[in-house]
């Protein structure tokens, strides 16, 4: 979504786009750093015992998507991704399949997370795990479907009404605010 927002930015403020390696750098160099964040938070709450191994393992896979990442935007931009009609970004097959590594990471992760909170006895807390997992698989439906939607306008607007819904279901799983809080638990 960074690069819709550079390309969408950069057309209001000048009229014309910015380099497209640029935004294709500025949209995908942050990835392995969290994904990398996103399991050492994870690590940290479940107390998972395999954490080096882990954090070694996608360090490497990150230093390798970096590598491939600069190289690609220096010899063909393209294999990154293109610009697609006015304000989006139609991603090739090397950042797909990185996205489709940090959607199983996310998958996994998440799911084990959810399976936590849904073994406890605290309702609020068996709550959250409900809305986690909600967010969890909208946010893989919906990524998978906002990958797919380079030529479909109304795949693109589905899957990031599905995305803003993910949005909503996590901050309600992990903040949970006193209006869902009294939707679900029926509490005054």
């Amino acid at each position: 979504m960074w690069p819709s927002t550079i390309l969408f930015l950069s057309l209001i403020i000048t009229g014309s786009y910015i380099r497209l390696e640029i935004i294709l750098l500025v949209g995908n160099i942050f990835l392995p750093i969290t994904t990398l964040l996103w399991l050492v938070a994870f690590n940290d709450l479940l107390n998972y015992k395999r954490k080096k191994e882990i954090y070694i393992i996608f360090i490497i896979h990150g230093l390798f998507f970096e590598i491939f990442l600069f190289y690609f935007l220096l010899t063909d931009p393209s294999v990154v991704g293109e610009i697609s009609g006015s304000v989006d970004v139609n991603y090739g097959i090397f950042i797909s399949l990185y996205y489709l590594t940090i959607l199983t990471v996310a998958l996994v992760t998440g799911s084990l997370f959810a399976k936590v909170c849904l073994n406890s006895d605290n309702p609020e807390t068996k709550l959250k795990g409900k809305l986690i997992l909600l967010a969890l698989c909208s946010f893989v439906v919906g990524s998978i479907l906002d990958i797919l939607s380079a030529t479909s306008i109304i795949l693109l607007t589905l899957a990031r009404t599905i995305l803003i819904l993910a949005s909503i279901a996590l901050y309600g799983g992990f903040i949970l605010p006193n209006r869902i809080r009294k939707i679900f638990l029926n509490n005054n």
